[in-house]
């Protein structure tokens, strides 16, 4: 299991860095997120994505202009990287979703790729499979909650293929795992969906809180649960237990 959690506070606002030092978490480090100022607190527009990349964390805030700004700290700084909320990165690839429009870029050090969809939909979430594969969360102009799959991603459309999971239930939040399941949270329900990519077979399984944040580590082994109550939990994927990672309460939350 990964050792350093970070996460956003409830209203973006500080990041966290909790670390695991023997057997015991806590909070190792603290700092503002980018565009934050404690002169101006209610002009700050929050953050909708943190985000663990190889070259440092990604703090994607929201949402204005309507697709979110995504930003790269390294060094103790942030440096803008434009339009679009870094919703995943694993091994040399992040994807950056334009919330609110059809249309998802990865990117990497050799080159970017842009997948769009139809005109009617809304890019919500995106996330990366180890193995290579995207997961793309969007919302139907008549409010129907879609989960599209492109297993070699290239240029196109991520929804050429058709969406594989449809809901009325709102859903929020998208991880892959190592399998390339497919795992989705909702803010409405308290309940995990599991989609089979391969076999297209659909599970659920119920929880105690409703989650506004899944995460997956680099090897698609672990996951990370944000829930309504601001509580971060870990579990492996192919288990059910769950151990709570102690911190302030947050609202977004990666490895």
């Amino acid at each position: 299991m990964p050792s350093t959690v970070y996460a956003c506070g409830v209203g973006g606002y500080p990041i966290f860095e909790v670390s695991r030092i023997g057997d015991d978490w806590g909070v190792t480090d603290q700092y503002d997120p980018p565009q934050w100022d404690p002169a101006t607190p209610n002009e700050f527009s929050g953050v909708e994505a943190v985000t663990v990349g190889p070259e440092g964390l990604y703090v994607s805030t929201c949402c204005e202009p309507t697709s979110g700004v995504g930003w790269l700290r390294t060094g103790g700084a942030y440096r803008e990287l434009g339009y679009g909320v870094v919703t995943d990165s694993t091994h040399d690839v992040s994807a950056a979703a334009y919330i609110g429009a059809p249309l998802v870029r990865l990117y990497s050090s050799s080159r970017h790729v842009d997948l769009e969809g139809a005109f009617s939909l809304s890019v919500h979430d995106a996330a990366l499979s180890p193995a290579g594969g995207l997961a793309v969360l969007t919302m139907e102009e008549y409010d129907v909650y879609q989960i599209y799959w492109v297993p070699n991603p290239g240029e196109g459309g991520f929804d050429d293929a058709g969406p594989l999971y449809e809901s009325e239930t709102r859903l929020d939040s998208i991880a892959v795992d190592r399998d390339s399941r497919i795992w989705i949270g909702s803010t409405e329900e308290p309940e995990l969906v599991i989609v089979d990519t391969a076999a297209g077979r659909v599970e659920t399984e119920t929880l105690e809180h409703k989650i506004v944040d899944l995460a997956s580590d680099a090897s698609g082994a672990y996951m990370l649960i944000t829930t309504d109550d601001g509580r971060i939990t870990a579990r492996r994927f192919d288990e059910s237990t769950s151990t709570v990672i102690p911190s302030p309460k947050v609202e977004r939350a990666d490895w």
